[in-house]
């Protein structure tokens, strides 16, 4: 349902820390929620997707009972959606959405039976065959016959990696197997030519360094790049161009060395790589790219400085220790806009499945 009355019309307030460089007006805009899926007050949305600002989806569990949720921005508001199988799918099942256009957006996630499910939908639903080691994580699709997702990991023995398995479907009737020498934990990319896999040297179980590889449409290539170490949080990418990709990790936390490590971002411009520092804040899960600006997170932003933003306790609950929100657990830009979407879980007063908005609703 959308939201009415008094909580409709309430923005979440915004403590705003803003070092040079943020945008003018940036600290104007706020989160706030659209959604709230009351049919299930225990669940949560795990993954949110948006191809432009007539589509978008989000995706998630009922926590409780188990079984998928999901739904949908059409017309100008959020509606839910049925799923077939829906119930089947695993309360841990954490499901993601991705997509290329309002006819062609794919869920993945688990079964009770621990068993991958993949949907496709194009106006109905379609079921796609699931990979052959049966995994697909972090997913990415550009089109009905172009998707990719991370397969298995293999080491030499207990607790190493030595290479991954990336699958890419290409229309069927299987995926196919591609190997990628690291941990891929990762994918990002624009077209069918530039997709990007991030991961680390080694399983991160402390703390492990960085690699990529970039596919360029007939073979994957290790990156020559710098491999700084990543601590707790497992490395992402996003892609805006072949000029303009971040990878994302985090530093040991030495203020609370028992809380998650200080967010910091690596980014090619075509020619060459740049660290960010640390953020002031935790790491976060979830990256996006709004304009030329990257979002680590609900709450923090670099537009050559990073921006930190803290979200109403009143409405999403307080924040944990370091300034991380737990109520957004996924975030998505918006093309053509410069809002984002958020989506997780409302808290404080009534817990359940909430979608929220940064910026304008479009």
């Amino acid at each position: 349902m959308l939201l009415g009355g008094a909580l409709a019309a309430t923005a979440l307030a915004s403590s705003a820390l803003v070092c040079s460089g943020a945008p003018a007006g940036a600290a104007s805009a706020t989160w706030h929620p659209v959604y709230q899926a009351t049919s299930f007050p225990n669940g949560y949305y795990t993954s949110v997707a948006a191809t432009g600002t007539k589509n978008a989806w989000a995706v998630g569990t009922k926590n409780n009972s188990g079984g998928l949720i999901a739904a949908r921005w059409i017309n100008s508001h959020w509606q839910s959606v049925s799923v077939p199988g829906a119930s089947s799918f695993a309360t841990s099942s954490s499901p993601v959405v991705a997509g290329s256009s309002a006819t062609n957006m794919w869920i993945f996630g688990r079964l009770t039976n621990s068993a991958e499910k993949i949907l496709r939908w194009n106006g109905s639903w379609h079921p796609v065959p699931a990979p052959p080691d049966d995994a697909a994580d972090s997913p990415i699709v550009f089109s009905p016959t172009d998707a990719w997702a991370i397969g298995t990991q293999h080491g030499t023995s207990a607790g190493s990696c030595t290479s991954t398995t990336l699958w890419n479907w290409t229309g069927g009737p299987k995926w196919i197997a591609h190997t990628v020498g690291f941990c891929a934990t990762g994918l990002g990319g624009t077209w069918a030519k530039d997709v990007w896999a991030v991961g680390t040297q080694t399983l991160p179980a402390t703390r492990a360094r960085i690699s990529a590889a970039y596919w360029n449409g007939t073979h994957w290539k290790a990156i020559t790049m710098p491999h700084p170490y990543t601590y707790d949080w497992l490395p992402q990418v996003v892609v805006g161009s072949i000029k303009n990709v971040w990878l994302t990790g985090d530093n040991k936390n030495s203020v609370h060395p028992a809380q998650p490590g200080r967010g910091w971002a690596l980014h090619w411009n075509g020619s060459s790589w740049y660290q960010t520092p640390a953020s002031v804040l935790d790491a976060s899960p979830g990256v996006a790219l709004v304009g030329s600006d990257l979002w680590m997170g609900p709450d923090q932003e670099w537009t050559g400085a990073w921006l930190n933003r803290t979200p109403d306790a009143a409405l999403f609950g307080p924040p944990s220790a370091g300034g991380v929100h737990p109520g957004l657990l996924a975030i998505a830009a918006i093309p053509g806009s410069s809002s984002i979407w958020g989506a997780g879980y409302l808290k404080g007063g009534s817990d359940g499945p909430l979608i929220a908005a940064f910026g304008s609703v479009p």
